[in-house]
């Protein structure tokens, strides 16, 4: 035991003198002046009356838990009733839910292929699809963020027994930027290629009703109830025979608690509310673009295709205290560095909501700028 806390204590060590250090902002409700311009709740359903309400009467309607795997006792027909409906709302053949979004793409990823086929990956597709690929028997090669010419060159060097795959994102979670779906569409013809598109910052926002952005590219897509949605868990959309293949394969899945019975009522509200907020989507994307015109005209260098914007920092340590000052001038913007982006490539992550005000955003804007000439 004094060995490991010893160890333990030395690397935390070396992870504060290299600004690595994470220590979560502990949330009360003495937070609620601040302006959380990190969180992933999109559309504002989380904290809104209607979720509530919504829980509330799903949750009459059904018992709390599920009491066993899914493969025990845990498949309710609440939640199958749910995944047809998501499935026809999305327009793939079937839907299998999650309980979270990491469980999802492990889940899938460390399943589905065999030593014949090969996955190519974007590089900065999320920690949790690199992990189901660390379990996956197939060969894994990794191409250029976003470089679909070097993914093409990548393909064609590559001959393969089996198939040929790809991973992406439709909006990367920390880029914020988007693929071209079109020319993915191209090589996916040219080389046969199976797809799947991590949708998860995409569904309930971006695209027509918030079916996000890969269309027909997409073998599989994977969302998440974390997000838009405004809740936890987490659903692949794919075909029937997979869906099939995973309840019988897919150790994630197979060995943990199902997902509580009234989790399927209360997605479909969620679902069936979402498709209607056009209003909030569009005032979500209105105020992202306001704020990279407004940094990029104070200098900063901004990524980003919709909501989610990289402020280009380098330093982890410099990206820390600005984020930390940003918190006690009452803003909410968290500072990503390595691992989750690289070493040296650090950023202020923004994410916008439809409950921001653009008096809010231009406040935002004046104290950074103002910050960063001090320093």
């Amino acid at each position: 035991m004094e060995k490991i806390l010893r160890r333990l204590t030395n690397e935390l060590e070396a992870l504060a003198q290299q600004g690595l250090y994470r220590r979560p902002v502990l949330r009360d409700n003495s937070n609620r002046d601040f302006i959380n311009l990190s969180s992933n709740d999109y559309l504002g359903l989380a904290s809104s009356k209607f979720a509530k309400k919504a829980l509330i009467a799903s949750i009459k309607k059904n018992q709390v838990g599920a009491g066993a795997s899914r493969l025990v006792t845990g498949n309710f027909k609440s939640i199958t009733d749910a995944e047809r409906e998501f499935a026809q709302f999305f327009r793939y053949e079937d839907c299998l839910f999650f309980s979270s979004g990491f469980q999802a793409n492990t889940g899938l990823i460390s399943s589905l292929f065999s030593s014949d086929d090969c996955v190519f990956f974007d590089k900065h597709v999320h920690s949790s699809m690199v992990f189901g690929l660390e379990g996956s028997p197939a060969t894994i090669k990794s191409f250029k963020h976003n470089d679909l010419e070097h993914l093409d060159k990548r393909l064609e060097a590559c001959n393969v027994a089996g198939q040929k795959v790809v991973l992406t994102e439709s909006c990367f979670s920390m880029d914020g930027d988007c693929p071209d779906f079109e020319a993915l569409a191209r090589l996916k013809k040219k080389h046969n290629l199976f797809v799947i598109v991590d949708e998860a910052h995409s569904f309930g926002l971006l695209g027509e009703k918030g079916c996000g952005l890969a269309g027909d590219v997409a073998d599989i897509a994977v969302g998440t109830f974390g997000k838009s949605y405004g809740h936890y868990g987490a659903f692949l959309l794919l075909p029937t025979h997979i869906k099939e293949y995973l309840i019988n394969t897919s150790r994630p899945l197979i060995y943990t608690t199902a997902l509580p019975p009234y989790f399927g009522d209360f997605a479909l509200r969620l679902l069936r509310k979402s498709a209607t907020m056009e209003k909030e989507r569009a005032t979500t994307l209105e105020l992202a673009a306001y704020l990279k015109k407004r940094l990029q005209s104070e200098g900063f260098s901004v990524a980003g295709d919709a909501h989610i914007l990289a402020i280009e920092i380098g330093n982890e340590a410099r990206a820390a205290e600005i984020s930390k000052q940003l918190l006690d001038a009452g803003f909410m913007a968290g500072a990503i560095r390595f691992p989750t982006v690289p070493l040296n490539k650090a950023i202020i992550r923004v994410s916008l909501n439809c409950g921001l005000k653009r008096t809010q955003i231009e406040k935002f804007c004046d104290y950074l700028a103002q910050y960063i000439r001090d320093i």
